[in-house]
């Protein structure tokens, strides 16, 4: 059974006083995708075109923007949370192709 939500975005390690504001803005776009496909799966009568929608968010929306995590090249420690990430989305997807 998935989470209703994505695990929390880690705490700052690098001195960092926030988090950049693309980082969090792309983990709340992130969390958004996650959320209202979650949702759609769990509802009883879901439409196929509500799943196909949120299945191609997924790989349109949410894909690029955990690319974007991976490279990161300031040396932000998201690698255990990214993992974590993508598994829960990918579970999500295979979930909302045999619903």
């Amino acid at each position: 059974m998935l989470p209703q939500m994505l695990p929390r975005f880690p705490p700052c390690t690098m001195g960092h006083a926030p988090w950049p504001a693309n980082f969090l803005v792309a983990y709340d776009t992130l969390s958004d995708i996650y959320r209202h496909a979650y949702c759609i799966l769990n509802q009883e009568d879901a439409d196929p075109l509500q799943l196909t929608f949120h299945l191609e968010a997924i790989a349109a929306d949410a894909i690029p923007l955990l690319e974007v995590f991976e490279v990161d090249s300031q040396g932000f420690k998201v690698q255990d949370w990214l993992y974590d990430t993508v598994t829960l989305l990918g579970n999500l997807s295979v979930q909302l192709s045999s619903f």
